[in-house]
């Protein structure tokens, strides 16, 4: 407790309130990052990009 009251005096509170909030959203991201990195393969899985491309082929036809 006493290093963030330090740090609070040193710094100020808008950022160390910027650094705490960015410390937690940071495990998030990683796993929202890791997520958008699997998801490719994950569809290709299910077969979902087989379907979306047959949607957007015949939606060229009309």
């Amino acid at each position: 407790m006493e290093q963030w009251l330090q740090l609070i005096g040193n710094t100020g509170f808008p950022i160390v309130v910027t650094m705490y909030l960015m410390h937690r959203i940071e495990g998030k991201l990683d796993v929202l990052i890791q997520v958008m990195h699997s998801l490719p393969a994950r569809m290709y899985e299910e077969g979902a990009v087989d379907r979306i491309s047959r949607v957007h082929i015949s939606d060229k036809a009309r």
